[in-house]
């Protein structure tokens, strides 16, 4: 494989090639110090838009600070591509083992499937999900099988490489979104992906092609029917993992319950009998030995005797409580931590959002103009978001008219999705949307006003003898901002699905995206549970970040 130049760096050697970037070990020539890096294709570094992701995609991954997961450094822009550098370790990349068509032996498979998958939970609670998980990310230390998982937080750089080339994907990196005419699975989260790599370590094959489909998924063979040597509970384990209905997939939290005493049983299971003889030959020099006084015989040996194991009952259920109250205060303190995560992601109180489904329904334009000075009770939704119907069409709705004068001609203002009421000049009185209000040639100023959320746009439109009647405002033309949807308690529940507007496409939690300025309709489900906020409208502020924090119950 022939190294692509970087500038200011001198390759070593290719550690891996992923789908759409390289993994060198290489020396920056300046210091002399030497990195492990990732340079992106061509394209990234002339995509603003992927070159922002990017920059997103570093500064969230940089807090993951945890044994199993390598974090970005810095991120360079060149002409001919983008670099991100890690720092140095001797590794080598499991995909390299793949490429040798050598499977790996359970016990490796299992330990490696444990730290990726502790790895994924660890990410998960601080809302990052990794995005295109698959052998490429995974890197082992040399002469040891302690993992490194890098790449995490790349899903929405993923994604926008997805709409924009129209590129296929293995399914491994496609999350299990596999199509064939209308059969459709869609559940981005990185269970699918992990089952995926786990499968591909036992067989010591790439089984997961871009043109894989949920037929061709249903018909895979579990590993312990193509090799014997594999254990029935671990191949049951990878293809639950690669379920096609992600419903029944579990979370890691289930995963890690079942791996890990296995991995502590094989281990006891592979001692030597030499061994076990060895033990009991050293632990027969420590046994205690007890030899009462000759003195104490009849009821003074007995009344010892339970004065002793009384003690004994003692000591065991005193310290059955303070392992019970150190397990109890661990949780509180797992808690408070993820509270404290989710608090230093949300907006100062005044641009938070805290949902439920008892939410205020949208009125009338006409019956909402003293509702900016109503306050909402406890649990009720602050200015950014409202619940209630979506917004009804122009031909349902009466249009207010102002009545012309001699020279001015009418025009018609639609509804928009972020205000509903529009003032021409400060001296006039708003007026709600849609309205046809009478313009004369030239420059007017323009004032747009949502009355729920106090939300102002002012903006100035120029009127021509040939303009259209109808003077539409994108959204787009106002701004972007950031929605951030999280669950409760992701250990326990796992994910929930979320929808934005009237879009086909699935998405799970934590979920983040960039909206245009106005109300998006927000949808929060998950199949057999009850969720909270299940279906809401969310206003979306220019260069403000929205958090919503969803409960499955």
């Amino acid at each position: 494989m022939v190294m692509q130049k970087i500038q200011g760096y001198k390759n070593l050697r290719t550690v891996v090639r992923g789908y759409y970037w390289t993994l060198y070990e290489g020396i920056q020539v300046q210091s002399n110090t030497r990195f492990l890096i990732q340079r992106f294709d061509s394209f990234f570094a002339a995509d603003e838009k992927l070159r922002r992701l990017l920059q997103e995609m570093m500064e969230e991954t940089q807090k993951l600070d945890h044994p199993h997961i390598l974090t970005p450094i810095a991120l360079h822009f060149f002409p001919d591509c983008a670099v991100l550098l890690y720092n140095h370790f001797e590794v080598q990349s499991i995909r390299e083992t793949l490429n040798h068509g050598i499977p790996i032996v359970e016990r490796r498979v299992t330990a490696i499937v444990l730290q990726c998958a502790v790895a994924l939970q660890f990410a998960l609670i601080r809302s990052i999900n990794h995005g295109w998980f698959c052998p490429e990310t995974i890197l082992l230390l040399k002469k040891s099988d302690q993992v490194k998982v890098y790449g995490f937080g790349a899903e929405r750089v993923l994604s926008m490489i997805r709409t924009k080339s129209g590129r296929s994907f293995p399914a491994a990196l496609n999350h299990s979104q596999i199509e064939q005419s209308t059969d459709k699975v869609s559940a981005p989260d990185d269970l699918f992906s992990l089952g995926c790599a786990g499968y591909e370590l036992l067989l010591g094959k790439e089984q997961f092609l871009a043109n894989c489909n949920i037929h061709s998924l249903a018909a895979l063979p579990p590993p312990n029917t193509v090799n014997p040597k594999i254990s029935q509970q671990f191949s049951d384990i990878i293809m639950t993992l690669m379920d096609v209905n992600p419903h029944r997939r579990g979370n890691y939290n289930t995963i890690l319950d079942i791996l890990a005493p296995q991995e502590t049983g094989e281990t006891l299971a592979e001692e030597t009998p030499e061994s076990i003889r060895f033990d009991k030959k050293v632990l027969k020099h420590f046994k205690p030995q007890f030899k009462w006084p000759v003195r104490l015989v009849g009821s003074r040996k007995r009344l010892v005797n339970t004065l002793f194991f009384l003690s004994a009952f003692i000591i065991v259920f005193i310290s059955m409580m303070v392992i019970s109250r150190m397990i109890v205060h661990d949780d509180k303190k797992f808690q408070a931590t993820y509270e404290e995560m989710i608090k230093s992601e949300a907006l100062p109180h005044e641009n938070s959002a805290d949902l439920s489904d008892n939410l205020p329904v949208a009125l009338p334009s006409a019956e909402r103009t003293d509702l900016a000075d109503q306050n909402t009770s406890a649990g009720a939704v602050s200015q950014e978001v409202i619940s209630g119907q979506p917004t009804r069409a122009l031909s349902e709705r009466n249009i207010k008219t102002i009545e012309p004068q001699a020279t001015s001609r009418k025009y018609t203002f639609p509804i928009v999705t972020f205000a509903d009421r529009i003032q021409i000049t400060k001296e006039s009185s708003l007026i709600p949307l849609p309205a046809e209000i009478p313009l004369t040639v030239g420059d007017h100023s323009i004032t747009f006003y949502d009355t729920q959320t106090q939300f102002t746009h002012q903006m100035i439109i120029s009127v021509r003898e040939d303009s259209p009647t109808m003077i539409e405002v994108k959204p787009e033309s106002i701004g972007e901002g950031e929605l951030l949807v999280v669950l409760n308690d992701p250990i326990k529940y796992g994910y929930a699905f979320v929808a934005i507007d009237d879009e086909t496409e699935q998405h799970t939690t934590p979920f983040r995206t960039r909206l245009y300025a106005g109300r998006h309709r927000l949808r929060i489900y998950r199949e057999t549970y009850q969720v909270t906020p299940a279906d809401t409208i969310v206003f979306v502020w220019p260069d403000r970040k929205i958090n919503v924090q969803a409960s499955v119950f």
